[in-house]
């Protein structure tokens, strides 16, 4: 991390590592935005783990006792991050007079051991320092159960109205729908749907509709696609073959009710002439498909580019993007991780996804939507819903019609409060 004193001007470009309640959070800042990441696991167990962040390019990785845990991709501002010509690199805490807040987890002191620093393949040694303050160097032994308990007491999180620094994510699972036509372009060999092939998957989503792959070829006005996506809450397999003989479309439904937030497991087999449909791990549909199909040389994940559009495939046209997350895609034996250095992908408008969600509508403080342009609050009204906040005041809702009848639902200083008004 490179802070400065009071005063002082640098880019904003900063490296920080933290513990946050026994997670691992890295923070990263090229002078473009700030990028983040965590650990699903917890390392304050009081013993010594070895952790490694790895910056290549746009990808960041980090890696605890040799197990890779969590990656991210950069901005393109943030490819070379520059340290100012002044300032320092800090371990265990800084001076008091700096201001980190923005750059790191927790501006709380590290209480435990730090050794083995290398940085680009040159060891930091702790011998002579710039200065240092309360630290015992050299003397980092195993640290007693005692001392346990004072660590774990350090991480417990105090009750308060500020909101949460971070959340866990999933580690390689990828995020849609937060921004118009989010998608992932994967380049294919011409073979990769020719005959047989195995591709497997995980989902989550709240959403009843949403495209999970699509790949298609139209050549002469002939169309030869495959997809799958849910819709109703069903897992729908579709497959078009156009001909001279005409075009011929086959199609394989998974019972309802996928649509539960929870990870499912899909997996869409073709051997020969047989389709079958495996929903967490269970063969729930075998169908009779075309035996060989061209679809081209690319895939859509989780959506499609603007101006494209997909076939018609069974009577239907319409494909809304995926509102959810994606993990662990595999095409015929091959982990297909994203973002790759060794394919040329396209991920447009794509995040990562949260460990923890649940249903509802994020607002941060400079947001608003529209239930209806038409609504009236009529004679009889009954309103019910849920509600969580770290602040203490704001509008939850608010309706008015031109006579100038209105009614508000705020919070103020903490308190709920409904105030109507009839003219």
């Amino acid at each position: 991390m490179y802070p400065l004193p009071p005063g002082g001007e640098h880019p904003p470009d900063f490296y920080s590592v933290s513990l946050v309640e026994g997670h691992l959070d890295i923070r990263i800042n090229g002078g473009g935005q700030s990028h983040g990441m965590m650990s699903a696991a917890k390392y304050n167990d009081g013993r010594l783990h070895a952790f490694f962040v790895i910056k290549e390019r746009q990808r960041m990785t980090l890696k605890v006792d040799d197990a890779e845990v969590n990656t991210t991709r950069l901005d393109h501002s943030s490819q070379v991050v520059v340290g100012p010509d002044t300032g320092g690199l800090y371990f265990g805490g800084v001076p008091e007079n700096l201001d980190i807040v923005s750059m790191v987890g927790t501006s709380r002191p590290l209480k435990g051991c730090v050794r083995d620093i290398i940085v680009n393949n040159k060891v930091v040694s702790f011998l002579n320092p710039v200065r240092f303050k309360e630290v015992f160097i050299g003397r980092c032994a195993d640290l007693p159960a005692t001392a346990m308990q004072g660590m774990e007491a350090d991480m417990k999180v105090a009750d308060s109205c500020l909101p949460p620094t971070q959340h866990t994510v999933e580690y390689k699972a990828l995020k849609f729908g937060d921004q118009m036509n989010s998608h992932v372009r994967i380049p294919l060999e011409s073979t990769t749907f020719r005959k047989n092939f195995d591709v497997s998957f995980e989902f989550r989503t709240y959403y009843p509709n949403g495209l999970f792959f699509i790949a298609s070829n139209t050549r002469r006005k002939r169309v030869q696609s495959i997809s799958v996506q849910l819709h109703n809450s069903r897992v729908k397999v579709s497959m078009r073959k156009d001909s001279k003989k005409g075009s011929k479309m086959v199609k394989a439904e998974s019972p309802p009710g996928l649509n539960t937030g929870q990870w499912t497991k899909v997996r869409v087999e073709k051997t020969k002439k047989r389709i079958n449909l495996y929903i967490d791990n269970k063969n729930v549909k075998n169908v009779k498909g075309p035996r060989k199909v061209n679809v081209g040389r690319e895939l859509f994940l989780g959506g499609l580019p603007l101006g494209v559009t997909a076939p018609r495939v069974d009577g239907w046209q319409e494909v809304e993007p995926l509102r959810g997350c994606l993990r662990n895609l595999n095409i015929n034996g091959e982990e297909y991780e994203i973002p790759s250095s060794r394919r040329l992908e396209q991920v447009v408008g794509v995040g990562q996804c949260f460990a923890s969600v649940q249903p509802g509508s994020y607002f941060p403080g400079d947001a608003y939507a529209i239930y209806s342009d038409d609504f009236n609050v009529g004679l009889m009204l009954e309103l019910r819903l849920e509600f969580r906040t770290w602040e203490l005041n704001g509008i939850i809702l608010s309706v008015a019609d031109p006579r100038g009848t209105s009614l508000s639902l705020e919070l103020i200083n903490g308190a709920v409060s409904a105030e109507l008004i009839v003219l």
